[in-house]
């Protein structure tokens, strides 16, 4: 509910639903736009999927997708605890 609640999102009953294949199994998912920031980057109107699940909000404010991830080069180092993030 953070990502909802600091965005003012209500995905309501009315915005369409959609199946995604997880790690965890097949979820429903309410499917929305909305502005969102990966590290400095702003994305603007990124397809976003609202799944409401208390147990994952404890741990992750949410979910990045492919469709994001894509457009992105990513580099974990590990032994320095430092992600790299930059624009393909």
């Amino acid at each position: 509910q953070r990502f909802l609640d600091r965005n003012q999102i209500d995905p309501g009953e009315d915005n369409p639903t959609t199946s995604y294949e997880t790690v965890g199994g097949t979820v429903t998912a309410h499917v929305m736009y909305a502005d969102i920031k990966l590290a400095k980057f702003n994305i603007d109107k990124a397809r976003v999927a609202i799944m409401r699940s208390p147990e994952q909000e404890k741990y992750a404010d949410g979910i990045l997708g492919m469709n994001i991830l894509s457009k992105f080069n990513i580099q974990i180092d590990n032994i320095k605890g430092i992600v790299s993030v930059s624009r393909k």
